[in-house]
């Protein structure tokens, strides 16, 4: 049982944003939502931030709007090993417990999940061949994937998140300035997983690394950009794209564009309605993860560059289902000097690493 179960509290006022951050640092897949007395009055968990999220939901949502009123849950006689056939029973992951008076005073979980993370034979692909010209003159001397964020290359913070997740089957695509990702790796190696390197003889594009796969891949495959840092749950990723039945499954980011000009709305004469000063646009954005299905394949040409956005529109017009996985972990994509930089104050906060 969860012993900061502070950590895990919220109140019906409580915001979405303010319940993704309670997912994140409480570390339970559960938020609790309580009354001013302690006592359970709903439950939020990491699937429904996700819906919310990819339903486009503000994140100024109240979680009375958020949280689930029907659950389960045990007083504190209940036993660990009752509590666990009971959430196999009921499909769930996570118990409330309360004391006699009703009060929350804990959280069981599932051991199997959360203690145990078993190994996967899913395979997984990194992207690490392209040429990083946007952080060029760092570029010039190490591939992208091998710049230090809070001590260690951003390309090894992916492979230990990734080998904690229980992914041991890991193949890196090298091209430019293969020699220093091979050597690095070859000295690095107690990193709790087998690594191999996929050789691009030219530059292939995102999607192009996984046709020189395609004998290999027999179950769903993970594909990750070398260059974004993540705390992602990936086995909730793979989850989410057996569940869904989905042929491919994009994780999916969101990202507010801001207006720097006062937004004018009228009506049919041209009538100001309304006028918005500097609006803030939420996007749903493509976050360079990925899970693919083998089916998925043969629709990589055999030879040539070919980017994932392409395989995704192809499997799409091919009547195939793509899903979206909502990330509401810490993402960035570090593609620019800027982003380099919030990686080192990230890795500095340590709200990845």
């Amino acid at each position: 049982m969860n012993d900061n179960i502070e950590a895990v509290l919220a109140r019906e006022d409580d915001t979405l944003r303010k319940i993704l951050d309670i997912l994140q640092t409480g570390g339970l897949g559960i938020s609790l939502v309580v009354d001013s007395e302690r006592k359970l009055k709903g439950t939020i968990t990491d699937g429904d931030c996700r819906r919310a999220l990819l339903n486009n939901l503000p994140l100024e949502t109240p979680a009375s709007e958020l949280m689930s009123r029907r659950f389960i849950l045990v007083d504190e006689s209940f036993s660990p090993s009752a509590a666990e056939v009971l959430m196999k029973v009921n499909s769930v992951r996570q118990i409330p417990v309360v004391d006699k008076e009703g009060r929350v005073v804990g959280v069981l979980t599932d051991r199997a999940a959360t203690l145990a993370r078993k190994r996967s034979s899913n395979m997984v692909l990194i992207l690490a061949g392209g040429q990083g010209t946007r952080l060029r003159p760092l570029t010039n001397i190490f591939p992208k994937p091998m710049l230090p964020v809070g001590g260690r290359p951003m390309i090894e913070h992916l492979i230990i998140r990734l080998a904690d997740s229980g992914f041991y089957r890991l193949f890196i695509s090298v091209n430019y300035k293969k020699d220093v990702i091979e050597e690095h790796f070859r000295v690095s190696s107690n990193l709790g997983c087998e690594i191999e390197f996929v050789h691009e003889k030219e530059p292939l594009g995102t999607a192009g690394p996984l046709g020189l796969l395609r004998e290999k891949i027999t179950e769903p495959v993970i594909v990750a950009n070398g260059d974004v840092l993540t705390a992602i749950d990936f086995r909730a990723f793979v989850d989410f794209h057996m569940h869904g039945k989905f042929d491919m499954t994009v994780g999916a980011s969101t990202s507010g564009i801001q207006v720097p000009y006062g937004v004018i709305r009228t009506n049919e004469r041209g009538e100001i309605t309304e006028i918005e000063e500097k609006p803030i646009h939420n996007l749903i954005v493509n976050a360079g993860l990925y899970v693919v299905s083998p089916q998925v394949l043969g629709l990589i040409p055999e030879k040539g560059f070919f980017q994932m956005t392409d395989l995704i529109q192809l499997a799409i017009d091919s009547g195939m289902s793509v899903g979206a996985f909502p990330i509401h972990e810490t993402w960035l994509d570090i593609g620019q000097p800027a982003q380099f930089i919030e990686a080192q104050r990230i890795a500095t906060a340590k709200k990845i690493l």
